[in-house]
């Protein structure tokens, strides 16, 4: 799988455009420079959330005594679950905060959910290069970012029916990625057994 499909694909994941409706709903008590101190804050944590899973994913599948195929296939099942949540969105209305979130659940889970964090376990086992990975990783994060941002000026520029149908196509792009992660998962497993049967 080559870098670029890799930054697109937790570009998606992390669903920044889908976010941003969500973020406006649940920091409108605050003023837009305190909004914009938030979201900063909660995107560089998300970030290093993001760090810490690529170095440390091998590690932590070691210590849960899980193998690549189950994460593929999970992952698969979880990013294909967020792309239909991304086209059928559930119709609710974000609650305001009273108080300044911190962490969860802004950073964690709606911008780096088990969907970012599965993908990108997975796509660390890939690359097999730390440098590499990074800078896919920071590749998505960074439009992400300045995306969140400048979400009150892109609600108010493009309006929240553009919203929703860049995120039903951003949707659809993940649940072609999220089938294609799961069948790949299936083969592999299926090749690995009968390679043990032979």
């Amino acid at each position: 799988m080559d870098l670029l499909t890799i930054v697109i694909t937790i570009f998606v994941t992390f669903n920044a455009i889908g976010n941003i409706p969500v973020l406006i709903g649940m920091l409108r008590t605050f003023s837009l420079a305190h909004q914009r101190r938030i979201i900063l804050r909660e995107t560089l944590i998300a970030l290093g959330i993001m760090l810490l899973f690529s170095y440390l994913g091998n590690q932590v599948l070691e210590i849960l005594d899980l193998n690549l195929y189950a994460l593929r296939i999970g992952g698969g099942i979880i990013l294909f679950l967020i792309a239909l949540n991304m086209l059928f969105p559930p119709k609710t209305d974000a609650t305001a905060f009273q108080q300044e979130p911190f962490i969860v659940p802004l950073a964690i889970p709606i911008m780096t959910g088990p969907g970012t964090i599965s993908t990108i376990m997975i796509f660390s086992d890939q690359v097999q290069n730390n440098g590499w990975m990074l800078l896919c990783i920071i590749g998505a994060w960074l439009p992400s970012m300045i995306l969140l941002m400048l979400s009150s000026y892109i609600k108010n520029l493009v309006g929240e029916a553009a919203l929703h149908a860049l995120e039903k196509i951003a949707g659809m792009i993940l649940a072609f990625i999220a089938i294609q992660m799961f069948t790949v998962g299936i083969s592999d497993y299926a090749n690995s057994v009968a390679h043990l049967l032979k």
